[in-house]
């Protein structure tokens, strides 16, 4: 698939999944860990964070107040949910409306201990809001689910349903105005996804892709002994396996009758999309076959585009601008004025050339104060705010 990339905001799409990572527990440059992003009508639904979700979206402004309002977690693997401290951290920092926070056991106490492990430095990062953190009476909604449960959050209908993996694994499909999105999680061969996943729009697959390396004859056979490991492994008791071969998804697949399957976890393999859309044709899935990648996005009636990086300058000489302006302050740092201090604090700290700085860039004073800074609350540092800093005690 020829991966287009569109100057679209989500808050402009009714409906849609970006994948936010589509990378395994294996390191990718190329693919960050586990996550997807349902989002309908600006309200968005983060599942799973493993490494490289924050960044990731960070990228894409959604952060701050533009933040997932809700966090679900499909299993308590480190490439699934690494992240997930860190992101209800922030989110117990943003007052006003309340954040669904849903997934498998222990997903309560891990929240509870976020709380009480991180009270003294929310107590910190807050105060210089003006405000204190109060444990017992915080703004998060907790679900613990079992598989089987069927909810309403904020006017989208989520069904789960429980997945056999090596661990206790969800599934979760979300349902609005007629239109419908399956997210597998990590599972093995089970005839319970067909009917979660029942004629839904859009099924994100724990997936196996064709690998363009598999034309040499030696190495295809040589894959598919690897493939056929990989889908063997097992829990430790020789009675679940960790995940699906390339027949048994597109069997679950074909049953579900999706429409389009959207392939994540994937490895570093070189991959062959059209071969990989073929061979799950020919498997007996007639369904669309996309890849997944990092930042894609997908709409239920089969439009795919990689989002514009809000945070990255589009420009082409972003980089030349960093570097004239970093030269500028090393050839005049002996010569600054408090006009020139702050000018010098946006080039060292704003990486992306966006002329702003984000929590995740900001360092040092900056960093600690960044909440103070922050008058408009947007998550971000302009030059104007920065202008502050020299009224601020360290």
């Amino acid at each position: 698939m020829n991966k287009v990339t569109s100057n679209k905001n989500l808050d402009d799409i009714d409906f849609s999944v970006t994948i936010i990572g589509s990378g395994s527990p294996q390191y990718n440059p190329n693919r960050t860990q586990a996550s997807a992003l349902v989002q309908y009508k600006g309200i968005k639904f983060l599942v799973d964070m493993g490494n490289g979700t924050i960044e990731h979206l960070n990228e894409l402004g959604l952060t701050g107040r533009n933040a997932p309002d809700a966090l679900l977690l499909t299993h308590h693997h480190i490439d699934h949910n690494a992240e997930f401290i860190p992101m209800v951290h922030s989110k117990l920092m943003i007052p006003g409306n309340k954040f669904l926070v849903a997934g498998p056991s222990p997903i309560d106490e891990m929240v509870d201990y976020t709380k009480k492990f991180y009270k003294e430095d929310l107590n910190y990062r807050m105060k210089s809001r003006g405000r204190t953190f109060d444990e017992n009476n915080s703004n998060e909604i907790v679900k613990v689910l079992k598989g089987g449960e069927s909810f309403e959050y904020k006017g989208v209908k989520i069904s789960t349903i429980e997945v056999p993996h090596s661990i206790k694994t969800l599934a979760y499909r979300f349902d609005v105005d007629g239109k419908s999105i399956v997210i597998s999680g990590d599972l093995s061969y089970t005839n319970k996804l067909q009917k979660l996943a029942k004629n839904a729009d859009i099924l994100v697959m724990d997936g196996k892709i064709v690998s363009s390396q598999n034309r040499n004859k030696n190495q295809n056979s040589s894959n598919k002994k690897r493939n056929s490991r990989n889908s063997q492994r097992t829990s430790g008791n020789n009675s679940v396996k960790a995940h699906a071969s390339i027949e048994e998804i597109a069997k679950m697949a074909k049953a579900s009758n999706a429409k389009i399957m959207v392939l994540t976890h994937l490895g570093t393999q070189v991959i062959d999309e059209k071969a990989t859309a073929s061979k799950y044709s020919s498997l007996g899935f007639k369904g669309k076959v996309i890849v997944g990648a990092d930042f894609l996005t997908i709409t239920p009636d089969g439009n795919s585009f990689m989002l514009v990086k809000t945070n990255t300058s589009n420009t082409t000489n972003a980089t030349q601008k960093r570097a004239n302006r970093n030269s500028q302050s090393i050839n005049n740092r002996n010569t600054y004025n408090s006009s020139s201090q702050k000018r010098d604090l946006m080039s060292r700290f704003d990486t992306n050339g966006d002329d702003r700085i984000s929590e995740a860039e900001a360092k040092g004073s900056v960093k600690e104060n960044f909440f103070r800074l922050d008058t408009n609350n947007d998550g971000f540092l302009s030059t104007k705010e920065l202008r502050n800093m020299r009224n601020l005690r360290n």
